[in-house]
C-alpha cells in the first residue's frame, strides 16, 4: 500500500496521511525476519532496502515509533548467532490463537517469512528451504518470539536507514544501497523481469492420493540435492514445513 517512487521522503508523506486519516498518534512498524537491523555486510542479506526506506520515512514523519521484529531469522537474511544480540529479550511470544486472525491473509497475501512465524507460532519445528538461499531455515523455540526496539535503536544499527535520510527517489535509494551494501536489489529485480522466462504450462494436478505422494516424494528429493539437510538441535522434534 505505500508507493516507494517518491523514495523516503515521498514515503513519510504517504505515512504521515495514512496517520491522520486513521488518527493514529505513534507509529508501529513490524518486520518479519529482522534483517531491519542489518548491518549491511553481512554475506546473506539480499533484501534490506525496503525496510530501510521505511525505518527512514518513519523518522522522517516525527510520529513516535517502536519497530516489532517478528520471528528471528525467518527471512533467512541475518544469521541468528549476529542477530540475537542485537534485538535484546523478546518482548512476547506468539502462540496458536495469535495466528487464527491472520488466516484469511495467506489467502490473497502467500508470504514466505510470514507462513513460517505462523507455522512457529502453531508450534511447528525442524528445517525448511526458503527462495533465494543456499541454506535452510530452522524452525524452533525463538522462530516464535517478537521483539520491540525503539526506533532511535534501530537507526542506530543501520547505516542504510540512515544513508536513507532526506532521500527523494528510488535512484538515490539505489546509491545508498551499493554505497552500504555493496549492491542494488532493484538491479537484481530488473535482470529478473528483462528475462523472466516462460513458465510451463500447468494442468490440473492429479488428486489421488498416490499421485500426490509421488509429487511430494520427488520435492523432497529435490529440496535435498539444495541442501536443506541440517538437522535441528539434539532433542528437537522434527515436522515437514
Amino acid at each position: 500500500m505505500l508507493d516507494p517512487y517518491g523514495g523516503t521522503r515521498g514515503l513519510a508523506r504517504q505515512i504521515a496521511a495514512a496517520a491522520r486519516w486513521c488518527r493514529a498518534d505513534r507509529i508501529d512498524l513490524v518486520d518479519v525476519g529482522g534483517d531491519i537491523v542489518a548491518h549491511g555486510d553481512e554475506p546473506t542479506l539480499r533484501s534490506p532496502l525496503g525496510d530501510a526506506l521505511a525505518v527512514a520515512a518513519c523518522a522522517e514523519t516525527g510520529l513516535p515509533a517502536s519497530v516489532y521484529v517478528a520471528g528471528p531469522g525467518l527471512d533467512n537474511e541475518v544469521p541468528l548467532p549476529d542477530l540475537l544480540p542485537r534485538l535484546g529479550a523478546p518482548a512476547l511470544t506468539l502462540g496458536a490463537a495469535h495466528t487464527e486472525v491472520v488466516a484469511g491473509v495467506f489467502d490473497w497475501h502467500p508470504s514466505e517469512a510470514g507462513a513460517l512465524l505462523v507455522a512457529a507460532a502453531r508450534g511447528v519445528r525442524g528445517v525448511c528451504g526458503t527462495r533465494d538461499a543456499p541454506r535452510p531455515v530452522l524452525l524452533d523455540a525463538t522462530s516464535r518470539q517478537v521483539h520491540r526496539l525503539t526506533l532511535d535503536r534501530v537507526l542506530g544499527l543501520s547505516p542504510l536507514a540512515r544513508a536513507l535520510a532526506g532521500c527523494r527517489g528510488l535512484d538515490e535509494a539505489e546509491e545508498a544501497s551499493r554505497a552500504v551494501c555493496g549492491f542494488s536489489e532493484i538491479a537484481r529485480e530488473r535482470r529478473r523481469a528483462a528475462h523472466p522466462g516462460t513458465p510451463p504450462a500447468r494442468s490440473r494436478p492429479d488428486r489421488d492420493p498416490a499421485a500426490v505422494l509421488d509429487r511430494f516424494a520427488a520435492w523432497e528429493r529435490e529440496t535435498l540435492a539444495q541442501g536443506s539437510r541440517t538437522p535441528p538441535p539434539a532433542g528437537s522434534p522434527r515436522s515437514s514445513t
